[in-house]
């Protein structure tokens, strides 16, 4: 559909419409501007724009900054807290909800959306009071949503308001096992909305208009090919800033992606790498990434997203009352492995030795350092005592102390937060604190910098170089596919594709 078709469907008296938006195609500025003119004709209600990340908040928030008076802007798990908050006695939930979530916040968030998505569908009132609040929901990346955040959703809807989706399940990438059957269950959700709305689809590129048309057109017409189920052609009708490398997988077997700087193909690579622009250098796995890291070093730091997984996972260890002592040292030395390089399992076991059994008078050069980290742990219980031996290790390591120059920081932010939480009394109370001041900061990548696909959804730049597009990375599925697409439509003027010719992905046809 045109944009003034797509307009003119949001602008509608239809009481449930669903646009599907392509990266690119305009979504946000659609979204947008329609929220705004809206709000001009509200008087005491509100429009509600429900996003996934208080980064897109940011974004939309900016749109419409002339009328944030009409405007209110939440996550959907905002949303959820606050209809659990003011209904907590009849949900059978806490005087304090978030710190009951932050108790199991793997498990917890998705109970407390099924509860308060089960108690709306019982509760129509409430449904009508909050229709009548916010007569106009306009929900952003729907595609991200649970079913439960759905089912909340659609019971305000149901409750009168109307309701506008934008969404694109070609941009669902959900991590961890299972991703394929979940993705799936995305699509098929996705279909019965289709049959239930008036449906629109956005076939714009605006994205590239600027700077390669020719680019944005081709990668539109590969997210159709990914999702009619074949394979890309890289041999013909290929636009001008598309450019294909080779270069072979040259780890061990079971060792994560690495280039040989040493192999014919690392002089093409290395100029493409250092061109003058803004850069995201993307892999599909967050090991891959790091072997990458290990290659070019300092020049492609890694953007380390939104999202602390390593650190929440370490916090959960501190608010858990029945995790042990050698329970929080495990969990705060995988946590500096995982943000470190480097960091080798001699520092692991001297470490332990010092936190169990120290020794009055370690020699060498690691050794008194552990004993130092040690004490300062024994010192304060819990998540202070971490913190500070962390801040310990990270001035040993910026400062080039012998036995510590070889180590590199990979997440400097990750590492950074933990050592924040050292001034709260409460860590998951610090951690989230932190992290709504990042989400205001609305904080950027670098220039130039590594990626993996799933923490680049939602950029930009001028070039996107995807790495080990091979067949251990991209399998023939539906997640992989739509993981391909997003990594496609990263680039605004010119795409670099690194391919496998020994082990290509099903994804693309090399063939002559």
């Amino acid at each position: 559909m045109t944009d003034e078709e797509i307009s003119a469907l949001l602008r509608s008296d239809n009481p449930l419409v669903l646009i599907e938006a392509p990266a690119g195609c305009g979504k946000t500025y659609q979204a947008a501007s329609y929220a705004r003119e809206i709000a001009q004709n509200l008087h005491g209600e509100k429009v509600l724009v429900l996003t996934h990340t208080h980064a897109a908040c940011s974004v939309v928030a900016e749109r419409t900054q002339d009328f944030r008076r009409n405007v209110v802007i939440r996550t959907l798990d905002g949303l959820i807290y606050e209809i659990a908050d003011a209904y907590r006695i009849a949900l059978g939930l806490p005087d304090d909800v978030a710190h009951w979530v932050r108790q199991d916040s793997n498990n917890r968030h998705l109970e407390l959306a099924s509860k308060v998505s089960s108690f709306l569908a019982a509760n129509p009132m409430v449904c009508q009071v909050l229709a009548k609040r916010y007569p106009i929901v306009i929900c952003d990346e729907h595609q991200d949503s649970s079913p439960q955040q759905e089912a909340a959703v659609m019971s305000i809807h149901n409750g009168g308001a109307k309701l506008r989706i934008f969404g694109d399940p070609m941009q669902a990438i959900p991590g961890g096992q299972g991703q394929a059957a979940a993705v799936v269950q995305i699509w098929n959700r996705w279909e019965t909305l289709k049959q239930d709305s008036v449906f629109g689809e956005m076939e714009t590129p605006h994205r590239w208009n600027e700077t390669n048309p020719a680019l944005g057109e081709w990668i539109l017409a590969a997210r159709h090919i990914l999702r009619n189920g074949q394979s890309i052609s890289l041999n013909e009708n290929l636009p001008e800033g598309l450019v294909l490398l080779n270069a072979e997988n040259g780890a061990y077997p079971g060792q994560p992606f690495r280039l040989n700087p040493a192999a014919n193909n690392w002089a093409p690579i290395n100029q493409h790498v250092n061109r003058d622009v803004g850069m995201l250098c993307l892999a599909a796995r967050g090991a891959s990434v790091s072997g990458l890291r290990s290659t070019f070093k300092e020049r492609l730091p890694i953007w380390e997203g939104h999202v602390r997984s390593r650190l929440e996972a370490l916090v959960s260890t501190f608010e858990n009352e029945p995790a042990t002592k050698d329970a929080q040292l495990d969990s705060f030395v995988d946590f500096l492995q995982y943000v470190l390089t480097g960091f080798t399992a001699n520092f692991v076991a001297r470490l332990k030795q010092e936190c169990e059994n120290p020794s009055p008078n370690p020699g060498g050069t690691i050794p008194p350092q552990m004993k130092a980290m040690a004490q300062l742990i024994r010192d304060n219980q819990g998540h202070v005592g971490y913190a500070n031996a962390a801040r310990h290790l990270r001035h040993l390591v910026e400062n080039g102390t012998q036995g510590f120059n070889q180590i590199r920081v990979d997440y400097p932010r990750e590492l950074g937060d933990l050592i924040q939480l050292r001034k709260f009394s409460n860590a998951s109370e610090g951690l989230a604190e932190i992290m709504q001041r990042r989400s205001l900061a609305h904080p950027k990548p670098p220039k130039k910098c590594l990626s993996t696909v799933h923490k680049a959804k939602g950029l930009e730049a001028q070039q996107a170089i995807l790495f080990a597009c091979d067949s251990s990375h991209f399998q023939d599925n539906l997640a992989k596919r739509n993981l391909l697409y997003v990594a496609l439509s990263r680039a605004t003027d010119r795409l670099t594709l690194v391919v496998s010719q020994n082990h290509p992905s099903p994804l693309l046809n090399m063939a002559t």
